[in-house]
């Protein structure tokens, strides 16, 4: 199994359209870095805003990159690894290796889940330290109640935090791509109807609304607002769904004739 998933990753890790989109991935969130930076000012919703400063930054960065997570590097790279190999027909010679259907569907979700949970922790390392360069230094912080204050390492520590729902987050997301990208045949319409499903339902059920957008359920959660109780059950569902749905049509595709 091992094998199985290093193969995985050097598959998909070393093709020249992934390591094209990991390096804008990094060079689009310091762009977005700089330029939430420059306004001072983070925002829960139009109503709620909290001063920005080199120890709560972290959280806020997110709150746009999300939409480049949703909109561009998660379907890309699901769609080329469960889309894109079988459709071309690359898969044939991978799938000749005596595995079974689930070791060979394990692997692609794990790979994924190693590729986005190494991103993340990057961009969060990346996110403090930007902070630290572009914001105000403060011994303590705060985040949309003034009454609630944070120390250095209480901050740091909710920051990391926050990735890490993110993260999860992310991986619900995967599972849903993951499901299209093997119904659908075309990679393009895989793709295209990835989006739509994602903003559809995180647009028009609330529990479900970190699908578009997440930093405002990840805040609900975190600092313990009444709303966060459902983000815990909804990323369950997702993934349940997500995962069981793309689990089965793996299981049922052709991929050697």
């Amino acid at each position: 199994m091992k094998i199985l998933i290093q193969s995985e990753l050097s598959r998909l890790v070393m093709r020249r359209r992934t390591i094209i989109i990991l390096i804008l991935s990094v060079l689009a969130f310091l762009f977005l870095a700089f330029f939430n930076s420059s306004f001072g000012i983070g925002f829960y919703d139009p109503n709620q805003t909290a001063k920005l400063d080199a120890l709560n930054f972290a959280p806020f960065v997110l709150r746009d990159y999300h939409f480049y997570l949703v909109l561009v590097l998660c379907p890309l790279l699901v769609v080329e690894s469960f889309n894109r190999e079988r459709t071309s027909g690359e898969y044939r010679m991978v799938m000749i290796r005596p595995y079974s259907r689930t070791q060979f569907y394990s692997a692609k979700i794990i790979s994924l889940a190693i590729i986005m949970g190494i991103l993340m922790f990057i961009l969060w390392i990346l996110a403090m330290i930007l902070g630290g360069v572009l914001l105000p230094q403060t011994p303590a912080t705060s985040f949309f109640n003034p009454e609630v204050s944070y120390t250095m390492s209480e901050a740091i520590f909710f920051n990391f935090k926050f990735y890490l729902v993110e993260y999860f987050m992310l991986l619900a997301i995967i599972s849903v791509i993951s499901s299209i990208s093997l119904l659908l045949s075309s990679p393009l319409l895989s793709y295209v109807a990835s989006i739509f499903l994602l903003y559809g339902i995180g647009f028009s059920i609330v529990p479900f609304e970190f699908l578009a957008t997440s930093t405002r359920s990840i805040f609900d959660l975190l600092l313990g607002i009444e709303a966060g109780g459902h983000v815990i059950l909804s990323l369950i569902v997702i993934l349940g769904l997500g995962m069981g749905s793309s689990y089965v049509m793996f299981k049922r595709n052709d991929y050697l004739s």
